[in-house]
């Protein structure tokens, strides 16, 4: 079974930090996060970016949640799935 990277958009409070929301990105590959965010992929297992007003347009039309950067810091993880042992 191949490996699996989930690619996850969380929303938190600007003030309060707290995580507001999440939704999974089902139709962008860790490819297309890598040139959206012009960055690799350094570790392999897990990363994290900051949503700039410069990538709203790219991730927009592939989440249900309007962005409203003015509102809530968002944020971009990837996340390799590893198999659970039986």
């Amino acid at each position: 079974m191949p490996n699996q990277i989930k690619i996850i958009l969380n929303w938190y409070e600007l003030e309060g930090k707290n995580l507001i929301g999440e939704e999974e990105i089902q139709d962008l590959s860790i490819s297309d996060i890598l040139r959206v965010f012009d960055a690799p992929f350094w570790n392999g297992l897990y990363q994290c970016w900051a949503l700039e007003p410069q990538h709203v347009a790219a991730i927009q039309p592939h989440v249900g949640h309007i962005l409203q950067l003015d509102r809530h810091a968002y944020f971009i993880e990837t996340i390799k799935n590893s198999p659970v042992p039986n």
